[in-house]
């Protein structure tokens, strides 16, 4: 799984294997900053972001999850809900390269995310 692109122009999200791509979103990179949507959040310690986007009727967030500043609690993957409220999580291996908070520097703010502190647009790039 990754999110790939020249930022900050082109962002798309690619799942599969380098060899055999299953899913690619959107269709043409050029349009993945205005159809994915950034969340924030950040506390002492704590540092939570998610790209999120729907496609085909359901949603997908990537999410990079860490807490405590020695990467002791760190989780990253994507998780895919369906209409039917069926979750389904895939999480990556360690180590994780990569920082979401890069692209979610050129993306919408997720409004409904609670993560974004009510829907403060502010929330998204602190």
């Amino acid at each position: 799984m990754s999110l790939c692109g020249a930022l900050p122009g082109a962002l798309q999200y690619r799942f599969g294997t380098p060899g055999k791509i299953e899913l690619q979103y959107p269709d043409k990179a050029a349009d993945g900053t205005k159809l994915m949507r950034y969340a924030y959040y950040f506390r002492f310690q704590t540092n939570y972001s998610e790209v999120v986007f729907d496609h085909n009727g359901y949603s997908y967030t990537v999410f990079d999850y860490d807490e405590n500043d020695y990467g002791e609690r760190h989780s990253a993957g994507v998780r895919v809900a369906g209409s039917n409220g069926v979750e389904h999580e895939v999480k990556c291996k360690e180590p994780v390269d990569g920082d979401l908070v890069q692209p979610g520097k050129y993306l919408k703010c997720d409004p409904d995310n609670a993560l974004n502190d009510d829907g403060n647009p502010d929330s998204c790039h602190r």
